[in-house]
């Protein structure tokens, strides 16, 4: 039990921008705890969606479903629009000759990185505002999960040029893949997607870390938007 709040807090506090504190015992000193940690990864999701939209049904209009789009963001981190710019201006700088890996780890973004991210942040905030003003609820809970689960396997199926995701790769229990994929069973195409975009991404970059991740489960919550509105 233990284990089990010392993983649900580092999943909130490691995973999320919500407010919670973390005690001495919450280290990463088990393999337990980091497994507790990643298999509520999907949950933490699921946290986060569901106060973006407890915000916009408290209060229905387009303002709001704006104000919630970008609190869902907020409540995300916005670390993983960052991993975007990070990805981008490294493939820029394969494309010209430079090493990728040390542009990915340099502090500086580059006007390129800038652009693709505030194009990410765009399709998201405006995604999740057209669903919600179409009433969507069960789709922004259902992307903000899927794309985590996602993200889940892509963990398992890929090897990492980073010790921290190789520890928490290390610690991945395979029986929450088959939990977490049963539950979003209806949605699993998705995980496939997850998968293609992180292949594809490592591919043009030689390597895979934690910035890749970001990039998949940003791309993959728009691939999701954009899939749900054609089929509206």
């Amino acid at each position: 039990m233990r284990d089990f709040i010392s993983g649900l807090k580092m999943s909130f506090g490691y995973f999320s921008a919500l407010f919670v504190k973390l005690g001495e015992d919450d280290r990463f000193d088990k393999t337990q705890k980091l497994s507790w940690m990643l298999g509520l990864l999907p949950f933490v999701g699921l946290v986060i969606a569901f106060i973006s939209v407890g915000l916009y049904y408290l209060i229905s209009n387009w303002y709001f479903a704006l104000l919630s789009a970008i609190l869902y963001l907020m409540l995300s981190g916005f670390l993983h629009l960052e991993a975007v710019i990070d990805v981008i201006d490294a493939i820029y700088a394969k494309l010209s000759g430079k090493d990728a890996y040390a542009i990915i780890k340099e502090p500086t973004v580059g006007a390129i990185g800038v652009i693709w991210g505030g194009s990410f942040l765009i399709l998201e905030v405006g995604g999740i505002v057209f669903l919600l003003l179409h009433q969507r609820y069960s789709d922004v809970l259902m992307m903000s999960v899927v794309s985590r689960v996602g993200l889940l396997y892509v963990l398992y199926f890929f090897e990492f040029k980073s010790t921290f995701v190789s520890i928490l790769k290390e610690s991945l229990d395979i029986r929450w893949l088959i939990f977490w994929g049963v539950v979003v069973i209806l949605k699993c195409y998705m995980i496939a997607i997850a998968l293609f975009v992180a292949y594809v991404v490592g591919r043009m970059l030689g390597f895979r870390n934690g910035d890749v991740l970001g990039f998949t489960l940003e791309a993959t919550q728009i691939c999701f938007i954009a899939i749900t509105a054609i089929t509206l």
